[in-house]
């Protein structure tokens, strides 16, 4: 990963003895809005992520593609989009669908949960949502 940013991204991650969650969207992308008003509201599960993950978000549009920085990352069908980084900058998996078109999405918790228990491998303590 190139960017300044997502080497302190990954200095945090290493720091902190966390996993590095990269998303790419933009203020243009309605499924991004969509998933950061769920997370406002579910403020328990966006805490639990946050325990577990450093967040990055990555700007992806017309004005700026940031093709050095989605370089050595495999490419996103669509936005908003997923990697999971080690603590020392390597893939671990990244989302492998995007949103339905055409449809608001309805997150769940559950969802989300799915997606945390998919992309997360154990980190020695309990996964969120198995209390």
């Amino acid at each position: 990963m190139p960017s300044s940013s997502s080497t302190t991204a990954v200095a945090k991650a290493a720091a902190d003895d966390k996993l590095l969650l990269l998303i790419s969207g933009g203020d243009w992308c309605k499924w991004c809005h969509y998933l950061a008003a769920f997370l406002d509201r579910e403020t328990a599960l966006d805490a639990a992520l946050h325990e577990v993950f450093v967040v990055q978000k990555v700007y992806v549009g017309d004005e700026n593609m940031n093709k050095e920085f989605f370089a050595r990352l495999p490419t996103a069908a669509g936005a908003p989009h997923f990697w999971v980084l080690s603590r020392e900058g390597e893939l671990l998996s990244f989302s492998r669908h995007v949103a339905a078109r055409g449809r608001r999405p309805e997150l769940r918790p559950r969802q989300v949960l799915g997606f945390h228990r998919a992309m997360a491998p154990p980190l020695g303590g309990e996964l969120i949502g198995s209390r």
